[in-house]
This record gives structure tokens, C-alpha cells and sequence, in this order.
């Protein structure tokens, strides 16, 4: 439900609500027991559910704030999660409305991920390695492209909506401003143009034009590239103008950093991996999500990726690679 920023915050347990005197006891038929996150019109609780019985996020909005648009979004946020299985996205059980005293009150409750981190705090909580943060963004990637199969562009893809179990995997959430990409989707298009909708650090240039007809799955295709760099370097690529039109020019027109600037371990593919993704042209960058999991597998595998020429040095660097014990030993042979 991003409309508000509403966040799952795992560390939000026990909180107090700034928005009530104090917990409601129950809504609908889940019983609440403690506020994981807030925002400006809504709010998600850690709650309990009967039968079956088990522990859920229950993501609610405010009857005062309860607009037409609101609801809407709401709800295809939940229609949306419904037609989506897959590991790697947060699951959602049921949706439903509770009368209250201010009106009709939209809830929907969803799999509570326990004692998650948004992914950078989790990758800097752990340490991760080069490779685990790789291995973790391909699973992204695998989440991600489940969504676009199913016609759905999420277009607010963000460190913060994608926690990371205690297990060490990635869970996407937040649909609340996603795009379906078949023809009965045209009208919800329609109504954002003029609208800059997501959050503009991780914006394609695209998308930063505020016109939804242009986006295509390439968007998020990018926005995981924005991420990876992120991952990777510790700092967003781009330094972003407080004032819009600037920023938008600097998403549109200005080349982030090379990655081997920031460290020269990125040199050579992962560095090509990520400026692909981040290409401004999206007919240049990689034409799905499935395709950057694979040659960021690629690489980590020792494999030559797709996005770089094969000279034969190239290919045979990469086998030298694969299979070093077995040209060193060769070569010895040889030698004797």
C-alpha cells in the first residue's frame, strides 16, 4: 500500500500508534497484538487469525482516509497479491472491509515475514560477501519476473520493499501503485499521466516522465539495476536534486559513476551487468528480469554473460575460470 509509505517494520513490534490512543482489540476477525508500521492514512499490525490459526501482517487504512482513488488502489493491491505465487513474494490470505465509526474501513491480511530487513540493512547486518549479495538480487530478479508473467509491473521496486528473512531470502511486497499490463489495465493508466508515481531514486528515465503508457517491464528491469548498484557500492548512482525538474534531468540524461570507480573488484562483469540494467534507452537494457538473474548466475558461474562480446580471450578466461584446477594440472603435466 504505497500511497502513504506504509512500511512493515520488523523492529516495530510493541510501538505505540501515533494515529490512536491505543491498539484496537480487534478488526474484523483478527485480533491485534502489535503495530508493525504506519503511515500518513494507514497502518499494518501484527495480528492473529483463528482459523486457520496463525500470525498475519494486517494492513488497513483509516476510514477517515478512506477515499474513492484510496480503496481503489487498495484493492487491486490485493487483487494483485492474490494472482501471485511465488516464494519471493509476500503472500496474500484474505480482504475484506470492518464497519468503524468513521465508515467502512478496507484490510487486507497478508504472510507476516518475522524478524526481516529491508535488503541493504540485512546485506550490512550480515556482512554479505560479493557473491551473496549477487546470489540474493538474482533470487529478486526470479520474484520479480514471476510478477511480469502474470502482467504485472510493480514500479516501485526499493530496498525497503523487499525484506529478507531470517532464512537469508528475499520477499517483495508493496503492489499498492503496480501496473497490470493487459488491456482491461488501460484506464488505471490512464488516470496516472501527469503523475509521478513510485519513488524517484529508483525510477528508469521513463518512468520519471510521469506518462504510464511508456512503461513496460524494462522499468523494473532498471529499478533492480539501481538496486544492485546500491548493494554493491554502498551509495546510490545518482545524487539527486531536492528540486524535481533537476532530478528528473539527472535520471534522464546524467551517467552514474562506474561501479569500478567505487571499487575495482567490480571491473569487468559485474560492472557491464549492472550498466546494462541501468541503460537510459530500454531497448538497450536486458528484456526481462529472468534475463538479468541469468547472467548474473552467468558470472558467478563462471560462464561468459550475454552482455559482454566473446572474444576468444574473453572465452577463455571464463574457461580457465571454470575449470582451474584441471588446466593447472594439465599444464603441469605438460611441463614434466
Amino acid at each position: 500500500m504505497n500511497p502513504d509509505e506504509t512500511t512493515i517494520s520488523p523492529a516495530g513490534r510493541g510501538e505505540t500508534p501515533t494515529f490512536g490512543s491505543s491498539l484496537p482489540a480487534v478488526i474484523g476477525r483478527y485480533r491485534i497484538l502489535s503495530l508493525l508500521g504506519e503511515g500518513g492514512m494507514g497502518a499494518v499490525y501484527e495480528a492473529e487469525q483463528d482459523k486457520p490459526r496463525r500470525t498475519v501482517a494486517l494492513k488497513v487504512i483509516k476510514g477517515a482516509w478512506a477515499s474513492q482513488e484510496l480503496i481503489r488502489r487498495f484493492e487491486q493491491e490485493s487483487q494483485l497479491l492474490a494472482r501471485l505465487q511465488h516464494p519471493g513474494i509476500a503472500q496474500v490470505y484474505e480482504a475484506g472491509t470492518v464497519d468503524t465509526a468513521s465508515g467502512l474501513q478496507p484490510y487486507f491480511a497478508m504472510e507476516l515475514i518475522a524478524r526481516a530487513q529491508p535488503l541493504t540493512e540485512f546485506a550490512e547486518a550480515r556482512h554479505l560477501n560479493v557473491r551473496q549479495k549477487l546470489e540474493l538480487m538474482a533470487e529478486v530478479c526470479d520474484a520479480v519476473h514471476h510478477a511480469h508473467q502474470r502482467g504485472i509491473i510493480h514500479r516501485d521496486l526499493k530496498p525497503r520493499n523487499i525484506l529478507v528473512d531470517e532464512s537469508g531470502h528475499p520477499k517483495i511486497l508493496d503492489f499498492g501503485v503496480a501496473l497490470m499490463t493487459d488491456s482491461d489495465a488501460q484506464a488505471t493508466r490512464q488516470t496516472d499521466i501527469g503523475q509521478l508515481v513510485g519513488t524517484l531514486a529508483y525510477m528508469s528515465p521513463e518512468q520519471a516522465l510521469a506518462d504510464p503508457l511508456e512503461l513496460d517491464t524494462r522499468s523494473d528491469v532498471y529499478a533492480l539495476g539501481v538496486i544492485l548498484y546500491e548493494l554493491l557500492a554502498g551509495k546510490l548512482p545518482y545524487q539527486l536534486s531536492n528540486k524535481l525538474h533537476e532530478a528528473v534531468v539527472t535520471i534522464r540524461e546524467q551517467d552514474p559513476a562506474a561501479l569500478s570507480s567505487v571499487s575495482r573488484i567490480y571491473r569487468g562483469d559485474i560492472e557491464t551487468i549492472v550498466a546494462r540494467a541501468m541503460e537510459k534507452d530500454k531497448t538497450r537494457r536486458y528484456a526481462s528480469a529472468a534475463d538479468l538473474a541469468e547472467d548474473i548466475r552467468r558470472h558467478l558461474t563462471n560462464q561468459p554473460i550475454a552482455s559482454r562480446p566473446s572474444s576468444l580471450s574473453y572465452q577463455l578466461q571464463k574457461f580457465f575460470r571454470r575449470h582451474k584446477a584441471g588446466v593447472i594440472g594439465t599444464a603441469a603435466a605438460l611441463a614434466l
